[in-house]
């Protein structure tokens, strides 16, 4: 979450998370939160989704500025990393 600007990082419940978790948007976020950063194939991979799903996901919150994306070169080939936004 922000505020002022910086980000916080709260507790919620795991009723609350097991209920956020049935939201796309939001399950890439508590995803986010513990993996820090991920290529959106290995998130796919991760949350057993299409690789469709996850970029039709991960556009809608690049959109919102909730999360930020960068290309870096790893074995040659381009991989598209997501992160959180701070």
């Amino acid at each position: 979450l922000r505020a002022g600007g910086e980000m916080k990082t709260i507790q919620i419940s795991k009723s609350v998370e097991k209920e956020l978790e049935t939201i796309p948007k939001w399950k890439v976020m508590l995803y986010l939160q513990e993996k820090e950063a991920a290529s959106v194939y290995q998130m796919a991979k991760d949350l057993d989704w299409s690789t469709g799903k996850t970029h039709a996901v991960i556009n809608s919150l690049l959109k919102s500025a909730v999360i930020k994306s960068k290309t870096v070169v790893k074995n040659g080939r381009a991989t598209k990393l997501v992160r959180l936004a701070e």
